[in-house]
């Protein structure tokens, strides 16, 4: 991502990831986080401001405690 980016990180599950939602090369990319089983990790990016109607695309949330056994399969 580009310095001032924003990303939403919404309905995840992560797991052996020490860092699943991370800014590590930047303190200007900054992460909306919501609904993520980080696995035990850690989400160090800086928070951001975006909101899930902020976002320009229709989407719906499966849910984190629902996504383990949907979707591809990484690290699982």
């Amino acid at each position: 991502m580009r310095m001032d980016a924003q990303m939403v990180v919404q309905s995840n599950a992560f797991k052996n990831m020490s860092y699943p939602v991370t800014s590590k090369y930047s303190k200007q990319i900054y992460a909306t986080v919501s609904d993520n089983d980080l696995g035990g990790g850690v989400n160090n990016a800086p928070a951001g401001n975006l909101t899930a109607t902020s976002v320009r695309c229709l989407y719906s949330l499966l849910g984190s405690g629902r996504r383990r056994g949907n979707g591809p399969r990484l690290g699982w």
